[in-house]
């Protein structure tokens, strides 16, 4: 399972290393948000198409060749876009680690689901399977995301460069172990299914897609909401420090929602610690509005959404793995909801902010709005949806 984990990781490191590297080098070249927007959304639907039959083949054909698979995108789109250095390669590069992703995260989410099965002794709990499943893919995009702070001054050709590197290590593992076949829990203790789960699934899922509609948004806009306000160079590191600090927030929560099960089956309580993502973007509309890049305050906001986004994931991704078998397809399921977030996000947040400029070019308040306005409607969802459940129960 930890060698899972550290997979997963490096899965998350290779895909948020090419994709902030490819949105830099578009915003480099002159690009509007819009067509930023438009180009993130087009090459995320390789993700929302591609995940659910990654599930399926994690399942069928095994979880290691479906990653052995990914892994080789992964590897073909950054090469391209290290020998082509044109924008369209960068397109190429972003589209290929989206599949990778497609089809190497619901084979990791099955073996992390796997573990254990058939052996003698009390399972590990679910929860804490899933925390560490998720502490290792979060920790990859912490890392990323720092990382490509620390390249910020350096040529955007290392970018793809360390990431092809990260997709070769994958391909080697996934090859070493492609002989796996799928495992199936027995039906007892927490991977039973109960009257609400069908419900709870669903509402989980939804959420997620809303939380990810905001979230790749925010990825995909943040750099050009600084606007001229500061340099490239600048608006590189702001970025960086935010989306660092979101994901530390995401490890943090992952960490506490591992340790604690006091959430399952308890809607209400998860539903509360998703406050953060309204706070966090009123945080941006006060900056914004503010003419403020400050750093520290980027960063507490950064933190706040991170925490929130993780008890949203948590509660989809457990639910989603309750039951015994057809873990990978289940997981993909999952993922799916997240790559149609992803879809949404881009497109939606590149029209807002282009019809939404703030005063001296800022669009970083725009963008704070635009978060809000998404989080609230998760707020909304959930709390019609919630009583109907908990009656089910």
């Amino acid at each position: 399972m930890v060698q899972a984990q550290v997979m997963a990781g490096l899965v998350c490191l290779g895909f948020y290393m090419t994709s902030m590297t490819s949105i830099s080098a578009w915003k480099e070249i002159g690009w509007e948000p819009w067509r930023i927007g438009v180009a993130t959304t087009t090459v995320n639907l390789a993700y929302a198409f591609m995940v659910a039959l990654g599930g399926r083949l994690a399942d069928r054909w095994g979880r290691a060749r479906t990653g052995l698979a990914g892994a080789a995108a992964g590897i073909g789109g950054c090469v391209t876009a290290l020998f082509l250095p044109q924008p369209w390669s960068a397109l190429t590069a972003f589209f290929c680690v989206n599949a990778a992703g497609a089809f190497c995260f619901p084979a990791l989410a099955g073996l992390v689901s796997d573990s254990g099965a058939g052996e003698r002794g009390p399972a590990m709990p679910l929860h804490r399977k899933v925390s560490g499943y998720n502490i290792g893919w979060s920790g990859g995009e912490l890392v990323g995301f720092a990382v490509f702070g620390l390249l910020a001054a350096m040529p955007r050709r290392t970018g793809f460069a360390s990431a092809s590197v990260v997709f070769v290590i994958l391909a080697a593992w996934f090859a070493s172990r492609r002989g796996m076949k799928a495992k199936v829990h027995k039906e007892a203790g927490d991977r039973t299914s109960r009257p609400g789960l069908p419900l709870l699934t669903f509402m989980g899922r939804f959420n997620l897609l809303l939380a990810c509609v905001l979230g790749s948004g925010m990825v995909s806009q943040l750099e050009k909401s600084f606007g001229t306000a500061v340099g490239l160079e600048e608006a590189r590191r702001l970025t960086s420090v935010l989306m660092t600090c979101y994901a530390a927030g995401l490890v943090c929560s992952f960490v506490a929602l591992g340790r604690w099960d006091g959430w399952v089956f308890r809607p209400r309580r998860l539903a509360l610690l998703q406050l953060g993502l309204p706070l966090g973007g009123a945080g941006l509309v006060l900056l914004g509005r503010a003419g403020l890049a400050n750093p520290e305050a980027l960063a507490a906001c950064g933190l706040a959404m991170g925490a929130s986004f993780g008890a949203v994931y948590t509660g989809s991704l457990y639910y989603s793995l309750r039951l015994p078998s057809r873990a990978g397809a289940s997981a993909g399921v999952h993922e799916t909801f997240i790559g149609t977030g992803n879809v949404i996000g881009p497109f939606l947040a590149g029209v807002f902010l282009q019809f939404r400029e703030m005063p001296d070019g800022w669009g970083l308040g725009g963008l704070g709005e635009f978060i809000c306005a998404v989080s609230l409607a998760g707020v909304l969802f959930q709390s019609i949806l919630i009583p109907r459940v908990e009656r089910r129960f």
